[in-house]
């Protein structure tokens, strides 16, 4: 198997929350695909990679800043906004030195739970049963690896 986590969204200026789509492939093959979103309305753009609390996950550079989610460590939380099973990205903390830089922590895959956005984790806008389906997925699909390479992908809309 080569599993592979993507996430896709289009980035533009705008009050309201835009949402790509979290994908989780076998080489080319597509297992599953999500409707998710990353960051705050208003906060969803390359200039709100560092806004902690408020911004959207920054992308990937190969290289440079890869990812990998911990599919083997599900961690259940009762944190607001969260409320159920995460997977957290690695590196943890993300960061980035010199101009325009910053530093993101605890960034995670979670189920949106009942604010629309993310504080700069990857949430799916999915509601608590398609979770549990997705949950189930991850486990039997991913379970017999410790983490999952995971891409970042944005564009302009």
């Amino acid at each position: 198997m080569n599993l592979n986590f993507v996430f896709t969204m289009g980035l533009k200026e705008s009050n309201e929350l835009l949402v790509g789509k979290l994908s989780l492939l076998d080489g080319k093959e597509l297992i599953g695909s999500w409707p998710a979103t990353s960051g705050l309305a208003g906060y969803q753009t390359e200039d709100h990679f560092w806004v902690r609390g408020k911004g959207l996950i920054p992308r990937t550079i190969k290289g440079k800043r890869d990812y990998t989610v911990d599919v083997k460590g599900r961690y259940p939380s009762a944190l607001k906004g969260i409320e159920g099973m995460a997977y957290r990205i690695f590196p943890d903390p993300i960061r980035q030195v010199g101009p325009g830089g910053g530093l993101r922590s605890e960034v995670m895959i979670h189920r949106d739970a009942n604010w629309p956005g993310s504080s700069g984790c990857i949430v799916l806008r999915i509601d608590e049963p398609a979770y549990k389906v997705f949950n189930d997925l991850v486990w039997k699909v991913a379970g017999k690896f410790d983490d999952v390479p995971l891409d970042v992908i944005y564009f302009d809309v």
